[in-house]
């Protein structure tokens, strides 16, 4: 198989994303999908093809298959140099977001992320866009906050966010429902990964959150300095590359995890921290897989073999 060369991957992306806009998200699809194995050594423009993916499967209406590029995008493009892109990334997953307030914290954050004109715009907008019917005087001062950043041709697009803003505010408010809460599991198992929704959206994770999350499930509340006891070995990290020396170091790791995992999700409210404790999101109901590695411990994943003898003894 000859290489493609760095050239013709920028063109091919660029047809990609073009054949994406013009209404053939299939073909935009098979395109970026072909070009995965040969972007995998350039960040960004593997970061740009799984954002493709994402949005021709948006387009396609396949939500699961945007959601679980959309987070790939995103878990790329928050552990790189390539951070610029996590404004993009989160724009346009936010916009692809089945779940209201799952979208509205994935546009915040880009919002909180953006640093020059054009994407402050991008995030302000979109963010707007989705606080029409939440929370309509939020979208209008977003709208309001964007204008000074927004191309000439795009003032229509802010105009019309406002007046949909305003035709709520006349509206009778409707009733809030209270949502069933969201079918969730982490699996031990290798790969290490959560399942998010229904129908599920797979996230691949690092062996320290697919622990926490475990963790969580079978000791709600535990305290932070328990968790990070339990979790991280003192000698080395779950990664085999992080060491944890002392006690203070390991409850920063777990920190560090925990916003991560918040990240990922794109909802703050999917791990809680209270008094130094920790609880899963009562908005989640999370299973595991903890009985069957249990059973069988030749089944956990080799990135979860630690110092500790937990998850395989629950007792350690």
């Amino acid at each position: 198989m000859v290489p493609i060369g760095l050239a013709s991957d920028e063109l091919r992306l660029a047809r990609a994303a073009w054949l994406c806009e013009t209404g053939r998200p299939r073909e935009a699809h098979d395109e970026a999908l072909h070009l995965l194995p040969y972007a995998a050594a350039d960040r960004k423009r593997l970061i740009l093809a799984h954002l493709i993916l994402a949005r021709s499967a948006s387009l396609s209406s396949d939500d699961r298959e945007a959601e679980e590029a959309f987070a790939e995008a995103h878990r790329l493009a928050d552990t790189s140099k390539a951070g610029e892109l996590r404004v993009p990334v989160l724009c346009l997953r936010a916009q692809s977001t089945p779940d209201p307030r799952r979208a509205v914290n994935h546009a915040r954050r880009a919002v909180s992320l953006a640093r020059t004109g054009t994407w402050k715009f991008h995030a302000r907008a979109t963010l707007a866009g989705l606080l029409v019917d939440r929370a309509p005087y939020g979208a209008l001062e977003q709208a309001r906050l964007a204008r000074p950043d927004a191309p000439a041709d795009v003032l229509p697009l802010l105009d019309s966010i406002e007046a949909a803003a305003f035709e709520r505010l006349r509206s009778p408010a409707d009733s809030v429902e209270t949502g069933e809460p969201v079918t969730a599991a982490v699996y031990l198992t290798d790969p290490p990964r959560l399942l998010l929704g229904d129908p599920p959206v797979r996230l691949a994770v690092g062996p320290d959150l697919a622990l926490l999350v475990a963790y969580l499930t079978e000791h709600p509340g535990a305290r932070l300095i328990e968790v990070a006891e339990r979790l991280l070995p003192e000698s080395r990290g779950t990664s085999g590359r992080v060491r944890h020396d002392d006690a203070a170091h390991r409850v920063a790791r777990v920190r560090q995890v925990v916003q991560r995992l918040r990240r990922l999700v794109g909802d703050r409210d999917v791990i809680v921290s209270s008094n130094g404790r920790l609880h899963l999101g009562p908005d989640y109901r999370w299973t595991s897989d903890l009985t069957v590695v249990r059973q069988d411990p030749a089944l956990l994943a080799p990135s979860l073999t630690t110092d500790r003898t937990w998850p395989i003894d629950p007792l350690d």
